[in-house]
């Protein structure tokens, strides 16, 4: 307890020299979060009404716009609780809570990390393949395995780890969140397992945004050329004037 009667809570003497301890950061880190939450519910729970209701829209892109939905749409339910925890010194809610909260939230970070990586994937190969490469590919059977799996490698990355004593899942007395607890000695070593696997399936999507932009020129200045060819052609070929009828 200092002075003020307030309750201080001793990090190990190991333990990085930052801790989030000022209430003005807080308070701003939990305005955006209110303001992610209040406009990523109902924006997800739209794109999922228009998916569901429009045949036009229920395409093998948009089962991904949808697995994408749902993951943010976790996220952001329980965003509000992670507000609770940045304006408190202390988790004022049952453990088992906080714990739950901050696998929901890495688990659909991670999971929309993984969704936006196949969403990339989905378009580099519908534009550089035929049709018939990309029917057999986004099969059902290969639909539902892509979209399983966007759940299953964040939910095994997140609850993994912990069960091999690599860092615990709960309240962060250092950033004041529900994530990885900052008071086990491994703390580090999850975060940064957890962290490196979003870095992943960003260089997925950066390289096939890439090879898209680039299979695009590639085609725009075949394109290009085509056209010129036709054009030389068509002037070099002298024109025939039609015979004078005797």
């Amino acid at each position: 307890m200092d002075t003020n009667g307030v309750e201080v809570t001793n990090l190990p003497t190991d333990s990085p020299v930052y801790v989030l301890e000022d209430l003005t950061v807080r308070k701003l880190w939990s305005v955006m979060a209110i303001l992610v939450a209040a406009v990523g519910i109902p924006g997800n729970i739209l794109v999922m009404i228009a998916v569901t209701f429009s045949k036009r829209l229920q395409t093998k892109t948009n089962a991904f716009v949808v697995n994408l939905a749902c993951s943010d749409l976790a996220a952001c339910l329980v965003l509000p609780f992670q507000v609770v925890a940045l304006l408190n010194d202390s988790w004022p809610l049952p453990d088992p809570l906080c714990t739950f909260v901050a696998v929901v939230v890495w688990v659909g970070l991670g999971s929309s990390v993984v969704n936006l990586a196949l969403i990339a994937f989905n378009r580099f190969t519908l534009i550089t393949k035929s049709r018939t490469h990309y029917d057999q590919l986004y099969s059902k059977r290969n639909l539902v395995l892509m979209l399983a799996s966007a759940w299953i490698i964040p939910i095994v990355l997140v609850t993994v780890p912990p069960l091999c004593g690599l860092g615990r899942i709960g309240y962060s007395e250092r950033y004041k969140l529900c994530s990885a607890d900052s008071n086990h000695p491994l703390s580090n070593v999850y975060s940064f397992i957890t962290s490196a696997f979003v870095g992943v399936p960003c260089l997925i999507i950066i390289i096939h945004v890439t090879s898209k932009f680039i299979a695009l020129f590639e085609l725009k200045i075949a394109s290009c050329f085509r056209t010129t060819n036709l054009e030389g052609k068509t002037r070099a070929t002298p024109t025939q004037r039609p015979s004078k009828v005797k």
